[in-house]
C-alpha cells in the first residue's frame, strides 16, 4: 500500500475540531523530535567534555549505551502513546468520514 493510500478517505473535509486535533498531533511530533535531539546530545557532551584523547576514548568505551538506547526508545514510545491518545479522543467526538480517519489513525498508532 502506498503512503498516500493509508488512511485516505475520499472527499474528507476536516471540522475545526479535527483541525485542532491535527495541530495537537503535529505539536506532539515536534516535541518528540526535540526531545530525541536533546537526549542524543547528552552523550556527546558527556564524552567530549575532557579534551584529552585518552579520556575521550575511555568515555566512549565506558558510556552506558544500553541506558541511552532505553531512554531513546522510551521517548519514541511516549510520543506514539500521546499520538494514540489524541486520535482516541478525536475518534470519540467525530462522526462520518472524520471518524473513519481517526479510527485509522488509532490503528496506525497502536
Amino acid at each position: 500500500m502506498k503512503n498516500s493510500e493509508f488512511c485516505n478517505i475520499d472527499n474528507l473535509n476536516f471540522s475545526a475540531n479535527s483541525l485542532r486535533y491535527l495541530r495537537d498531533l503535529e505539536d506532539n511530533a515536534k516535541f518528540g523530535n526535540y526531545a530525541v535531539k536533546f537526549v542524543g546530545a547528552i552523550p556527546i557532551v558527556q564524552i567530549f567534555t575532557d579534551r584529552k584523547m585518552q579520556t575521550t576514548v575511555n568515555n566512549i568505551t565506558q558510556y552506558d549505551w544500553m541506558e541511552f538506547a532505553t531512554a531513546a526508545k522510551g521517548l519514541s514510545d511516549m510520543t506514539r502513546k500521546k499520538a494514540w491518545e489524541i486520535a482516541a479522543e478525536a475518534a470519540m467526538v467525530t462522526r462520518g468520514k472524520e471518524n473513519e480517519f481517526w479510527k485509522c489513525m488509532l490503528r496506525a498508532t497502536r
